[in-house]
């Protein structure tokens, strides 16, 4: 009795207990349709008792990424399981990809299956344009996506622009950044990573819903040539999620943009490729006298000799293709020699994510290679504005300056080219001594009156007199060093016999003359020539002599100070010399003329 009691007594017991709940299984996927190259989320939710859980069937997809998450409950004292798996795929084909059913195995069959799903693959669409591209709403319903985009909707050749890449992903999932699993093709670009790291994440909203930024890659690119319609393909990134699943690759969106041509339109002649971008010009002129070691002066003076030289320093800075950007034009250096050295300063050019900047600089050697008053060469820069969208052109101020001879000789082939200018020299020598003073009439014409005391005649003395006369120098031809001039010595002569006889007049012509100086050095001028100076005496039986003579000398550079210039000078002249009338020796005779001397320009 007392144990059907206890049996009767235990029976309401057992049936106030719930059975075990029946096994369920639940399939659902975050989006029905993406394009080839997207990815997708399924996610199966299991509740119930089963014994063994047999994945979809999943042949058509790529699987990227799987998590699983387990719970276990006690509910009147019987444990109850949860189970929550998670896919992340990545379709293979195109078209509409079917997801088979998941199974819950127990007791070796099937107690519950999950719908199948159906994804509907298509293609990408085509490429958006920079201002598509910059639109973010299209991706706010995303937990994590990369997206590309330039500042601009185009750019021109040679333009210096920066291509972005960024990460965006929810403040609720967790993104690392693992490595670059593809990288983007820049067909017809040339360019520079400068992200060496992401950047910090930002806080920003899309479409009202919060967001983390950060800055991944950032390529600073040129074009060189024309480019119709530039597609910049997707940067495929491989990430760690610290939520649900570990890893994932994230795509970034395509898009296009145009490199165009530089207009014609406006392009100056000064315009050189590369000069691309906003910039400003700096033009130094320095001075540097003679030594071109020597350290050179800021101040240029107004009058140079052709031995000082010029240094010019040119600096271009701004922002744009500072690796492209020539030197600035030199307009007018006909009359210099210009010769390139090396910069007082160093090129910084820094390109980083915001694009390139810096400096470039050069620096010219100039040296006068022809005398007079002239301007110094001018300083041209020609670019193109991308942001203006035309061409500016820069121009430095010219000068004038007056250039001197290096030494200013007073003999050879040179004039003194400045009516500002006198000279005077004086000659000691055989066969007479003379005194010359130097008038500049011209910038190729000096005349200079002369006086000379004779005594002697070819290689023969006996003969003394006084000559009264002019040299007329004419400068008709300079290459550097080398010059020439016409120089006619017309005179007046008085002669007298020193053995007996009677004295006479005459002339001398002084013509054709020719003389050649080449600038050797600074202080030291070669003199070389020839010449005829046809004479006669006056009266019933006239003396008639042709000389013809080559002329060698040098004059050498001895002071030079602001205000004067001392010279010495030290020449020959030789050759065989004619008697046509009334001889006093051979009708043929070796003539000689030798003298040294100074001279002074002031």
């Amino acid at each position: 009795m007392i144990l059907v009691f206890a049996v009767s007594a235990a029976q309401p017991v057992e049936a106030r207990r719930p059975k075990p709940p029946k096994a369920s299984i639940r399939a659902s996927v975050d989006r029905a349709q993406v394009v080839i190259g997207e990815e997708v989320t399924l996610t199966i939710r299991v509740a119930g008792a089963y014994e063994r859980f047999v994945d979809p069937p999943l042949a058509d997809f790529e699987i990227v990424g799987r998590y699983s998450k387990k719970r276990v409950s006690n509910d009147e004292f019987r444990p109850v399981r949860y189970l929550e798996i998670g896919f992340r795929l990545r379709p293979r084909r195109l078209g509409d990809v079917a997801i088979g059913p998941a199974r819950l195995i127990a007791g070796g069959q099937t107690v519950a299956s999950s719908t199948p799903r159906v994804v509907r693959v298509g293609n990408p669409p085509p490429p958006a344009t920079p201002e598509r591209a910059r639109d973010l709403s299209r991706f706010a319903g995303q937990p994590a996506f990369l997206h590309a985009t330039t500042a601009a909707n185009g750019y021109v050749v040679g333009q210096p622009f920066v291509l972005t890449w960024d990460l965006y992903y929810r403040p609720d999932v967790v993104v690392t950044p693992v490595n670059v699993h593809t990288k983007p093709s820049l067909g017809g670009l040339r360019g520079r990573e400068t992200q060496l790291k992401p950047g910090e994440p930002e806080e920003v909203t899309i479409d009202g819903r919060p967001f983390r930024k950060v800055a991944y890659s950032r390529q600073v690119v040129i074009a060189a040539a024309p480019i119709e319609e530039l597609v910049v393909d997707p940067l495929t990134l491989n990430v760690n999620f610290e939520a649900r699943f570990s890893k994932a690759k994230l795509r970034s969106n395509t898009y296009k943009l145009r490199i165009s041509s530089l207009p014609r339109v406006g392009r100056p002649d000064w315009f050189r490729a590369g000069n691309v971008g906003a910039f400003e010009l700096t033009a130094t002129w320095q001075y540097l006298r003679g030594d071109q070691d020597a350290k050179p002066t800021t101040a240029i003076p107004q009058r140079l000799v052709a031995d000082d030289f010029l240094i010019l320093d040119l600096a271009v800075k701004g922002a744009g293709n500072l690796e492209g950007v020539t030197r600035p034009h030199l307009d007018g250096t006909q009359r210099f020699e210009v010769v390139g050295v090396r910069a007082r300063h160093r090129d910084v050019v820094t390109i980083d994510p915001n694009g390139v900047r810096g400096a470039r600089h050069w620096r010219l050697r100039l040296r006068p290679r022809e005398l007079g008053t002239y301007t110094l060469p001018k300083v041209r820069f020609a670019f193109f504005e991308p942001t203006v969208g035309k061409y500016e052109l820069v121009t430095e101020k010219a000068r004038m300056v007056t250039v001197d001879q290096t030494m200013r000789p007073v003999m050879g082939g040179l004039t003194l080219q400045n009516r500002d200018l006198n000279a005077a020299r004086a000659e000691v020598g055989w066969p007479n001594v003379k005194i010359t003073y130097t008038i500049p009439v011209e910038d190729d014409v000096d005349a200079s009156p002369q006086v000379a005391l004779f005594y002697g005649q070819n290689m023969r003395a006996g003969t003394i007199g006084l000559e009264l006369g002019a040299e007329i120098r004419w400068q008709f031809w300079r290459d550097g060093p080398l010059s020439a001039a016409l120089v006619p010595n017309p005179s007046l002569l008085v002669v007298v016999p020193t053995r007996g006889g009677h004295g006479a007049i005459g002339l001398r012509f002084g013509v054709p003359a020719v003389a050649f100086g080449y600038q050797a050095t600074s202080t030291i001028s070669l003199l070389f020539g020839a010449q005829v100076p046809f004479w006669m005496t006056l009266g019933p039986d006239p003396e008639v002599w042709l000389p013809v003579m080559a002329d060698l000398g040098v004059e050498f550079q001895v002071h030079r100070t602001d205000d004067a210039i001392v010279n010495l000078v030290a020449a020959a002249s030789a050759g065989p010399s004619f008697c046509l009338n009334r001889c006093p020796g051979p009708a043929v005779e070796f003539g000689l003329r030798a003298f040294v001397g100074g001279a002074i320009v002031w």
